[in-house]
């Protein structure tokens, strides 16, 4: 009575010739878990869920949706097939979904949870950092003034691209492998190992964050996860990160190692840089903020880089921290950035509006 499978297999059951017309019409309920598995609407496995002709659904999820309309109206189409479209907007998103939508936050239903430790750690730019940065901002204020008086103006994609830059500049110069974040680093995790705890470091650079920092990291037992890896390599990494007692560290990219996982073995995380949006931040160090971590708190470590862009924009997430709980928590069918004007963009860059 009771099938259990994955969304890979229900994709090529319903889409191939395995399952009959009969059986996909033949279930009462179906529950998807990890729903946001299936926010893209034009992806296999959700065209497949939708297929099913169900008179009762759920969806489960643990995961914050990516905070965009578009991941909340495709997850309904399967759920509520006409509720959304996707002109409404948050408000309308907001009201239609609520007789359907039932969240519990983490404080609400895990009080005895212990409580995160959150320690920011200001770092200045050595002096190969310092050089880079600087001919970085010299080049990007040149093509600033040269695109607006040229009338072409400086668009999303080209402020992105240029935070990317310059977020990697405080993580090492150009060629390098260390750097005060590494030397900052060293000393957590050298005490983190020597009290026979473990340690996750997440990144959201692979070349300028994790490659370096797994070498650098290396004498103390390192276990790794980033994108592109086969399933069985990812929990091996996993695996021996839990279980060796010589496995001190995980490195991680937020994005890799994030989402799905429950590292409750760790009770200490390093943010080694941010990503811009501060709810892929929070989850990601709640992988070790979950059911059956024992320790008496959770130590979380944030660099940050003085009299840079990382200055400017921890300002501003500071200014607006209240903005982006309440998008949060409320069912997070916002971008966070659209909370952000042109000239908090600019701001950041240290460049004027027009």
């Amino acid at each position: 009575h009771v099938y259990l499978t994955t969304y890979g297999t229900l994709r090529n059951d319903v889409l191939g010739s395995a399952m009959s017309e009969d059986r996909k019409n033949g279930f009462d309920l179906v529950i998807a878990d990890e729903i946001q598995y299936v926010k893209n609407a034009s992806s296999k496995r959700s065209q497949a869920l939708r297929r099913l002709s169900v008179s009762r659904k759920w969806g489960l999820s643990g995961t914050p949706m990516e905070n965009t309309p578009e991941d909340i109206v495709s997850v309904f189409r399967f759920l509520r097939p006409g509720l959304l479209r996707e002109h409404d907007t948050p408000h309308q998103l907001r009201a239609k979904m609520a007789p359907y939508f039932l969240r519990r936050r983490k404080k609400d239903v895990l009080p005895d949870l212990p409580p995160k430790k959150r320690q920011p750690r200001w770092l200045e730019l050595d002096a190969d950092q310092r050089r880079a940065y600087q001919e970085w901002e010299r080049r990007l204020r040149g093509q600033y003034m040269s695109r607006r008086r040229s009338g072409e103006g400086f668009s999303r994609v080209h402020v992105f691209a240029a935070i990317q830059k310059f977020k990697q500049i405080c993580n090492f110069a150009p060629g390098k492998q260390t750097s005060p974040k590494t030397t900052e680093l060293h000393e957590i995790v050298d005490e983190v190992a020597t009290s026979g705890n473990k340690v996750i470091v997440f990144s959201q650079y692979v070349d300028e964050g994790i490659g370096k920092l797994e070498g650098l990291l290396e004498p103390y037992g390192v276990a790794k996860i980033v994108g592109g890896q086969g399933r069985s390599k990812r929990e091996r990494e996993i695996a021996r990160f839990r279980t060796d007692e010589d496995t001190h560290v995980l490195v991680a990219t937020v994005k890799s190692g994030g989402v799905g996982l429950t590292l409750t073995e760790a009770s200490y995380v390093v943010h080694f840089d941010h990503w811009w949006n501060p709810a892929v931040k929070w989850q990601a160090e709640d992988r070790v903020h979950r059911p059956g971590q024992e320790a008496s708190a959770v130590n979380i470590y944030e660099f940050w880089v003085e009299d840079t862009i990382d200055e400017r924009i921890y300002e501003i997430l500071e200014r607006k921290q209240h903005l982006f709980e309440d998008i949060i928590d409320s069912q997070s069918v916002e971008g966070i950035e659209s909370l952000l004007s042109e000239d908090d963009y600019l701001q950041i860059l240290g460049l004027e509006s027009a």
